[in-house]
């Protein structure tokens, strides 16, 4: 089975990014699983001084292929990405904000027939 893992950094938005794994579970997780792939998420606390870590892991710690990394310094979202992408095991990468401005789109993803809008009108579609 094909896993595709997800990177997200974070810094100091604790609310935004509980928000945006709600949207993970409520989108991406189901149409993964009917697309037959396996999904791991990484988040990587860059640091934060809030209640980010904490908020994420009291919610999201029991939940299967969920992963939670936490900097003791703030090093930038680069460096962040990087740890997430040694992390994780999937065959594929995908590195998202930890907002979740990309998740609905993203749950298009899974499906066989793909339409992508992108700038100036354009569209891409993948069959």
């Amino acid at each position: 089975m094909t896993t595709l893992s997800i990177v997200i950094p974070t810094y100091q938005r604790e609310l935004l990014v509980a928000a945006a794994m709600r949207r993970y579970l409520q989108l991406l997780k189901p149409a993964s699983e009917a697309a037959g792939i396996t999904l791991e998420v990484i988040v990587v606390d860059d640091g934060s001084t809030d209640r980010t870590f904490q908020t994420l892991k009291e919610n999201f710690s029991g939940v299967d292929g969920f992963k939670l990394c936490q900097l003791q310094a703030n090093s930038g979202p680069g460096f962040a990405r990087d740890v997430g992408k040694d992390l994780s095991t999937g065959q594929w990468i995908w590195f998202l904000d930890d907002d979740d401005a990309w998740i609905q789109m993203a749950s298009h993803f899974f499906s066989r027939d793909w339409h992508v809008p992108l700038k100036n009108h354009m569209s891409l579609r993948i069959h």
